[in-house]
């Protein structure tokens, strides 16, 4: 995955990561919003909302490969969106831009599509203003996180908790965030990208830590050097992951996935008995050990969940009929661990949940708070109004603005945002310095990130992920 800003010109590049086959009705990711009309194929490529392609743009934009364009379909998600590829000549391992010199018009129809300026969104993609936002921090309570844990082992248990820790632990820190989850007794870290595994390893070498996908024969190697153990999400990334671990002369440990129908990455239920039968000739090989069987739901609704669960089931049941012995099962994430026991198996995977964010449509969760709270500082005060020290480029998107009022140690106040700064409504006595709360925990009187996310249609994660790493993080 490369960002960068050449000059004035934004470029965002993902890594085509896994091709499948899409049948007529089939829904694409979470919560079905699309549905193929017919069959055709779809990629999946490295790009989500924590590297600036906003949620936004899922069904209205496209990705520029081998010279064409391509839709992408279903919602965009952290860190992957699919694409429609029909029967294009698209391969692993291929070059997906989302924006740059090859794909003009791109930016500009990302502002059309989202309502945002193009100057945040090219901010959004790492083109961002150097040095770092002093008048704005996001403050994390470590003593709320570790509550969160607490509270998500106990519901979880037997079943363990695996502390989802992608894009830097969603922006607020892998280093705090693993050594307060180790605290409170978590063995079990995760993540979609290395950078975020591999610290998280090398604070923990006893935790046991899942990489969900890797894309080359180096990051493969660099994951078994660091001891984690792989995700395979197809037959090509089985024999890519046997392969370079025999050439090292080492067993590779894998958990693999079953497309339980959410149908971005995952074995086809259809090609699940080859991808089983190859996985025990590579075990009795010592190439690799199927440590797990995994899988995410698309919480389209609860009877499409429970047909995904029995996917999952048989799946589970064919592979230990034909010789295999996971230690682990693993099919929900946050939402659905939190609401449905029958759904937590061995192993749930929470990452939002931990960190209080709750879904977007859902009420409060009982018994976790968010730990992120996102102040500013008042920098100027003139004519009734108080300018604060955050905008657009640091990660707060414009289109909140008008939407959503902020808390004020004058009470709430609405908001008018800018690209580097915003004003807020004057309050007697305002002064330089006094501070802000734009988003933070109810429960103390603060809107939360998910409470901003459904003024503009998406969700908390989003907005935790697109504060600027520019504005620091302190630990409280």
């Amino acid at each position: 995955m490369t960002s960068k800003d050449p000059g004035n010109e934004p470029s965002l590049t993902g890594r085509v990561l896994q091709i499948k086959p899409l049948r007529a009705g089939e829904g694409v990711s979470y919560g079905y919003r699309f549905r193929a009309p017919a069959d055709t194929r779809v990629a999946l490529v490295q790009g989500g909302y924590a590297q600036g392609v906003v949620r936004a743009l899922g069904g209205q934009a496209t990705v520029w490969i081998r010279g064409a364009e391509f839709p992408i379909v279903g919602r965009v998600a952290m860190d992957v969106c699919v694409i429609d590829i029909g029967t294009a000549d698209i391969v692993p391992g291929d070059h997906a831009v989302f924006l740059g010199p090859e794909h003009p018009d791109a930016l500009a129809h990302w502002a059309r599509v989202t309502g945002m300026t193009e100057l945040e969104l090219a901010a959004g993609v790492g083109a961002r203003p150097a040095g770092h936002r002093p008048d704005a921090e996001l403050r994390v309570d470590i003593g709320r996180l570790r509550h969160n844990i607490r509270t998500l082992r106990e519901r979880m248990a037997p079943a363990e908790l695996l502390v989802v820790l992608k894009d830097d632990a969603y922006g607020l820190g892998v280093d705090a965030v693993v050594t307060a989850a180790s605290a409170e007794g978590v063995a079990w870290f995760g993540a979609i990208d290395l950078p975020s595994v591999l610290r998280a390893k090398a604070l923990r070498p006893e935790a046991r830590v899942f990489c969900w996908a890797t894309a080359t024969d180096e990051e493969v190697a660099v994951a078994l050097d660091a001891g984690l153990e792989l995700g395979i999400g197809d037959a090509d990334s089985l024999e890519r992951v046997a392969r370079v671990a025999g050439d090292r002369g080492e067993r590779a440990v894998v958990h693999l996935k079953i497309d339980t129908g959410l149908h971005r990455n995952g074995i086809r239920p259809e090609a699940w008995p080859g991808a089983v039968a190859r996985a025990v000739e590579l075990e009795a090989a010592g190439r690799i050990r199927v440590a797990g069987i995994w899988s995410h739901i698309a919480e389209a609704s609860d009877a499409e969940d429970d047909a995904s669960r029995a996917v999952f089931d048989a799946a589970v049941e064919a592979a230990r009929q034909a010789g295999l012995r996971p230690e682990v099962r693993h099919l929900a994430a946050s939402a659905a661990s939190w609401h449905r026991a029958e759904f937590r198996y061995d192993l749930v995977r929470i990452g939002a949940f931990c960190y209080g964010v709750r879904s977007a449509g859902a009420p409060e969760i009982e018994g976790i708070a968010p730990v992120a709270t996102l102040v500013a500082r008042v920098t100027a005060v003139r004519d009734g109004l108080v300018a604060i020290g955050i905008g657009s480029v640091d990660g707060l998107p414009s289109t909140l603005g008008g939407r959503i009022s902020v808390v004020t140690p004058g009470g709430p106040q609405s908001l008018r945002i800018e690209p580097t700064m915003s004003w807020v409504g004057g309050w007697d006595g305002a002064a330089v310095g006094d501070e802000v709360e734009i988003f933070g925990a109810p429960s103390v009187g603060v809107p939360s990130a998910t409470d901003l996310a459904e003024a503009i249609d998406t969700v908390g994660e989003e907005i935790l992920l697109r504060i600027s790493p520019l504005v620091p993080r302190v630990y409280v």
